[in-house]
């Protein structure tokens, strides 16, 4: 959170216009990053790499493992019940 608030700052740093796009304009922050690359890479790093533990925590849980496993059964059970049909 705190870096999506920075990333604004940065924005708005750059311009009003930016500043307003950033977070109200579909993909603007995407055109943004990539204009600013110089002042974003940093924080934009740190957001992607804090993703990818958050993701990589969820899916070594047990219980997240269960829940993916559990919905494959369901999906298979409910293809058989169809194809049988």
């Amino acid at each position: 959170m705190y870096l999506k608030r920075h990333l604004v700052v940065c924005a708005f740093k750059k311009g009003l216009v930016w500043g307003l796009c950033f977070p109200f304009v579909p993909f603007a922050a995407f055109v943004y990053y990539v204009v600013d690359w110089k002042n974003v890479w940093r924080p934009l790093l740190i957001s992607v790499v804090g993703v990818v533990f958050l993701f990589g925590g969820a899916f070594i849980s047990p219980s997240f493992r269960k829940a993916i496993e559990e919905a494959k059964q369901q999906q298979l059970q409910q293809g058989a019940m169809y194809s049988s049909s």
